[in-house]
């Protein structure tokens, strides 16, 4: 073959070697974003699928709970049938809801009850069926439900198919009686799959799981594994040998078209164990047919190219022989140039090698060219740097020489370093100094040898100014923290922000800086907040939550800036835990939510106690007229015990508003708690164990305390254990002598001083409250009970107590442990004073007569008749403007005066100052609900003669009149 054909070859096969490399190229990408496009589908199949099986069969665990759990009647006479065993009702009941939910959805397939030992009771969806047969073996679904008392929900395998099962357990009058079950056929979840996809699918469970179904009018095939159900079972015939159905995706093939078959979703039991799969086969022919296209297409080109090549090298290869040896005759002229380049450029060379060597003398640095250490050439600052002479440096390896032990291997890893970097070691001068310096180094190449230059800096005044500010840094009590701006990359921080953070100083450095702040939004991998303080202003303020290495969140207020250091721009940051101020500002808010909730109760008490005076009076007169008939007389009765009672609640929300009344004596709190124990241990459960303890010391001391208000705090906490407990567990009440200190003292209680108090524990081993609701449970109206178990006013009335009693309250909760309440009374030195109980008080009847004063005219008319009916000669007035135009006219007219102090444009205390004015002897009795301006307390100064508060009764009424006018 002649030099031609040699030539040409060569060329061709280069032209085919790029051809084929384009060709390789293109199909390539080709096949990626085929497989990307599939991929995409996938995912989105994948997704209708999960949103479709939480459409369908969502709403039943909500309808099944509401079934389970709902007090309406309808479904109370529902469980109450099932818990009876009466299955004729059950059955009635039961049918009306399969019904309707049948009608909503022909799918639902079964409603079936079943008992708390594992037996069928009752199929609404086949009343026929036995009953009484054990289905535990056949069902740990419903074994689960019944042994653990929670709802469980899964797919299970039977005779006609897949079914979506649901269980929820029954519970009535506190037992566990049994479940409720829901069936659901798979059918309504693939309908609803075809219809949304309109794509072939298929259900594949092993032979094990498949066995059990036995009457689906599905197709099916099964090998020796697995068993396929499909209504199109045409499209697998040809490959359902060869299919591995453990393979999330693989292609197939069915009469020329290709498919990917795709496994979009599991079909597992309530232990989360598959009973099957779902298949979608999606046909990708055009998308492969088209790849094929294109490779035909290319190909074809490539061939053109070829061809096309080959006819122009052919007859061009004259011109080519001559462009060749052309460009020959230009290399050998540009050779010749070159070596007179290379020529000049060495001398340039050794020029520049003069210069920088006078350039060297004039820094202060000391400059070192090396080789692997080996000092070929010092510089004039290099020698007084260290104080050696310049050939007791020269050739000499000055890492060994000058650089400390310790940090030679430092030098070793930089020592070839491509990229020039600065990094610091310590280094001994000929005296035995050690100085700390910064070595940066870069090397240089010729084409004769190569070397390094290293620049060494002096950095010992630079390391002073560094260690003041770290001691600075290290010594403040908030933490700081040096970020790289950039990247949020931490490099630096101190002890108080290792100690806030609860992490060794090693587990910050280097780290992001997202690793202090939990659950907050990354932009570009950074937080929120550091984005906010890098590219806003430097003196912004913002709160934020840190987040310790035990999982604790600390509330914290961070103050950052953007610094050069380094030459790389940093991000400097103060951290101010403010936890504790949170707790305190918190304790401040319930302090001034306290005293607005009980001005509101005020309000309640005025409006509620007129009308419970308007209740009560007609009650008392109605009994006077009908007192020859008991069935009367007894009703009567029993609507004024229940108006005393609501009475009580009234003094219960002025005892949380602190405007009840106290009546205090010095008691020791061992007495008043031993007769609270009677009521107690009368009404407490026999399944709860009671115990109370207290010191001597205890015993002995005093405290300031009224007697009820103690036994109702008491009470209201005893009962709320109770409740926790679920009325089976242990009560434990003790009472002993503490010394609080100041630190002891929560901010809220600021009437509270350092000293001796008598602590009152009330002790639990209920449920325990949960931590995010245990700052609220003293609130007014706050309960966690359901309706009609509670009102929330129980532990507000304790708070009121306490602190009216100029003492403080303590709680501490953990969940299914129990709970503990302190109760803390300053403590006395003195003597022991019990409280005596009230005498029966008798009707009392006189003559006299007395103005009536209400501004409501129903609380009037009443009130006249009932002093009328004790005898008296009654007038009534219905404002202060009109009582004083009546005494005006005869100031000694009335024996006794009875008036409202809630009146608009007068009050009952302004009426009474212009009466003295006029009569200074006239008894006045002052009667209100509530009033925020006068007491028992204001009586003498106000010169009112007594106080009674709304509403009374006629027998206290009447001796408080009697005692006045006999005087």
């Amino acid at each position: 073959m002649n030099i031609k054909w040699k030539i040409i070859s060569l060329v061709m096969m280069l032209i085919m070697a790029s051809c084929i490399t384009f060709t390789f190229l293109i199909i390539s990408q080709d096949k990626k974003n085929l497989q990307a496009e599939t991929e995409r589908e996938v995912s989105s199949i994948k997704a209708i699928v999960e949103l479709l099986e939480k459409e369908k069969y969502q709403g039943y665990q909500r309808r099944i709970h509401t079934i389970a759990t709902s007090n309406v009647a309808i479904h109370d006479g529902l469980i109450a049938s099932f818990a009876a065993k009466d299955r004729n009702t059950l059955l009635k009941k039961s049918n009306a809801i399969f019904k309707v939910l049948k009608q909503e959805n022909p799918y639902f397939s079964a409603l079936a009850w079943i008992t708390a030992d594992n037996k069928s009771f009752l199929r609404v969806h086949n009343p026929q069926a036995k009953v009484g047969d054990d289905i535990s073996k056949m069902r740990p679904d419903i074994v689960r439900a019944n042994k653990l008392l929670v709802p469980i929900s899964g797919y299970q395998v039977a005779k006609t198919g897949l079914f979506y099962r649901l269980i929820h357990p029954i519970k009535y009058a506190g037992k566990h009686v049994g479940a409720i079950q829901f069936g659901i056929e798979t059918t309504l979840l693939l309908d609803s799959i075809h219809e949304k996809l309109d794509l072939p699918i298929a259900i594949v469970m092993t032979n094990s799981a498949a066995k059990f179904v036995s009457k689906t009018t599905t197709p099916k095939w099964q090998d020796k594994n697995y068993t396929l159900f499909s209504n199109q079972l045409n499209l697998f015939n040809s490959n359902i040998v060869s299919l591995d159905w453990s393979s999330e995706q693989q292609r197939i093939t069915n009469a020329g078209n290709s498919y990917r078959l795709i496994r979009v979703f599991d079909f597992k039991n309530f232990a989360n164990e598959p009973q099957g799969s779902l298949f979608v086969a999606l046909d990708t022919t055009i998308r492969e047919k088209k790849l094929s296209q294109n490779l035909l297409l290319i190909s074809l080109i490539s061939a053109a190219v070829l061809i096309f090549s080959f006819i122009v090298l052919n007859k061009n290869y004259g011109k080519l022989v001559g462009t060749i040896e052309a460009l020959n005759d230009k290399l050998q002229k540009q050779n010749s140039d070159l070596e007179t380049t290379v020529n000049q450029r060495t001398a340039s060379l050794q020029q520049s090698e003069e210069r920088f060597k006078k350039l060297s003398e004039l820094t202060f640095e000391g400059i070192v060219l090396h080789r692997q250490g080996v000092a070929l050439d010092v510089n004039e600052s290099m020698i007084n740097l260290f104080g050696y002479q310049r050939d007791e440096l020269i050739g000499n390896n000055l890492i060994e020489l000058l650089v400390f032990t310790e940090d030679q291997q430092i030098v070793h890893s930089n020592i070839n370093a491509p990229k020039s970097v600065a990094y610091e070691v310590r280094m001994r001068k000929k005296d035995g100094t050690i100085i700390p310096v910064e070595i940066e180094s870069k090397n240089v190449e010729d084409e004769n040898s190569n070397y390094r230059v290293t620049a060494i800096r002096n950095i010992s005044e630079r390391k002073q100014v560094e260690r003041k500010y770290e001691i600075l840094v290290q010594e403040a009590s908030m933490g700081i923290a040096l970020a790289v701006a950039e990247t949020g990359e931490i490099v630096e921080c101190n002890d108080a922000l290792t100690k806030m953070v609860k992490r060794d100083r090693e587990e910050l450095i280097g780290q992001h800086q997202s690793i202090l702040h939990p659950k907050e939004p990354l932009t570009e991998n950074l937080s929120s907040s550091f984005i906010q303080h890098r590219d806003g202003s430097p003196s912004t303020l913002i709160r934020k939550q840190l987040i310790t290495k035990l999982g604790e969140l600390l509330e914290v207020e961070i103050r950052a800036q953007k610094i050069e250091y380094n030459g790389v721009d940093m991000m400097f940051g103060l951290f101010q835990d403010i936890t504790e101020q949170l707790k305190l500002e918190e304790q401040l808010r319930q302090k001034y939510k306290m005293e607005a909730i009980g001005v509101m109760a005020g309000g309640i008490a005025h409006n509620f106690n007129n009308s419970l005076a308007l209740v009560l009076g007609n009650l008392e007169m109605a009994e006077r007229k009908f007192s020859e008939l008991e069935k009367v007389k007894t009703y009567i009765e029993n609507a004024k015990i229940a108006t005393m009672r609501a009475r009580d609640l009234v003094n219960q929300i002025m005892t949380y508003s602190r405007q009840g009344e106290n009546k205090e004596v010095t008691i020791s709190l061992a007495i008043v708690v031993a007769e609270t124990q009677k009521l107690i241990q009368s009404t407490l459960p026999t399944t709860i164990q009671f115990n109370f303890d207290t010191t001597d010391e205890a015993a002995e001391t005093m405290v300031n305390a009224d007697l009820g208000r103690i036994q109702e705090a008491l009470l209201n906490l005893c009962n709320n254990a109770v409740q926790a407990m679920n009325e089976k567990g242990t009560l434990s009440v003790c009472l002993k002598k503490v010394n609080l200190t100041q630190n002891d003292l929560p901010a809220q209680y600021q009437k509270c001083t350092p000293g001796q108090y008598i602590m009152l524990s009330i002790n639990d081993t209920g449920c325990g409250i949960d931590q995010d609701i245990l700052s609220r449970i003293f609130d007014p109206f706050f309960t966690t009970k359901g309706i009609h178990e509670g009102t929330g006013m129980g532990l507000a009335s304790v708070q009121g107590i306490i602190e009216q009693h100029n003492g403080l309250i303590k709680v501490s909760s953990v969940p299914e442990q129990g709970t503990t309440f302190e109760l803390y009374f300053p403590a006395l030195e003195s003597e022991l004073t019990i409280a005596k109980s009230n005498e029966e008080i008798v009707i009392q009847q006189g003559t006299e007569s007395i103005l009536f004063v209400d501004d409501d005219q129903m609380i009037l008319d009443l009130g006249k008749q009932m002093l009328i009916d004790l005898g008296y000669q009654v007038t009534t007035a219905t404002s202060g403007q009109e009582a004083l135009t009546m005494i005006t006219q005869a100031t000694t007219r009335f024996d006794l005066i009875i008036t409202d102090q809630t009146m608009p444009f007068m009050t009952g205390e302004e009426l009474a100052q212009q009466i003295r004015t006029l009569n200074s002897e006239v008894p006045i009795i002052l009667s209100t609900g509530y009033s925020s301006k006068v007491g028992e307390n204001d009586i003498e100064k106000y010169r009112i003669s007594a106080y009674c508060r709304k509403p009374l009764r006629l027998a206290e009424l009447s001796q408080s009149i009697r005692s006045l006018l006999d005087k």
